[in-house]
């Protein structure tokens, strides 16, 4: 089925498309000095505090995708 099958391609265009995206972030934050990304890092978390009061569980998991976006948008075209 013609649909199927561009529906499957769509799908493995976009993983790869994130895919690619998540190994931009992690090489930028690589080349980031240290007090860079420990900045980062706190924004994300006062973000993440902010947004979402209380949070327990998956707070860590929060503040590292919270981190890369910080990442991404300051860092990737």
């Amino acid at each position: 089925d013609d649909e199927q099958a561009r529906a499957a391609e769509q799908q493995r265009a976009e993983h790869q498309r994130m895919e690619e995206e998540r190994q931009q972030i992690e090489e930028a934050k690589a080349l980031l000095p240290a007090e860079t990304l420990e900045g980062f890092y706190q924004e994300a978390k006062h973000l993440i505090e902010r947004e979402s009061p209380g949070l327990k569980f998956g707070k860590d998991l929060m503040i590292r995708v919270k981190l890369n976006e910080l990442v991404k948008q300051r860092y990737l075209p």
